[in-house]
């Protein structure tokens, strides 16, 4: 995951879950709920928002690489 001044930095995937997710303007999306391997063996990130308690939840799964951390 890049980190600003273009250093790289190894997460594991438990420090990655509920991380929060933002967009380029910086408004938030959601966090992350998992990390899962596709079909074509490349990580996604699975991002949910709303719902109680996890009921109800919106989820989408983004591909892992265009993500960095800050």
């Amino acid at each position: 995951v890049a980190q600003p001044g273009g250093r790289m930095q190894a997460f594991g995937v438990r420090q990655l879950e509920n991380m929060e997710v933002y967009n380029a303007r910086g408004e938030r999306i959601g966090g992350v709920d998992r990390i899962i391997l596709g079909p074509d063996n490349r990580q996604y990130l699975v991002v949910g928002e709303g719902g109680v308690l996890g009921l109800g939840r919106d989820r989408a799964a983004f591909p892992m690489e265009p993500f960095t951390a800050r």
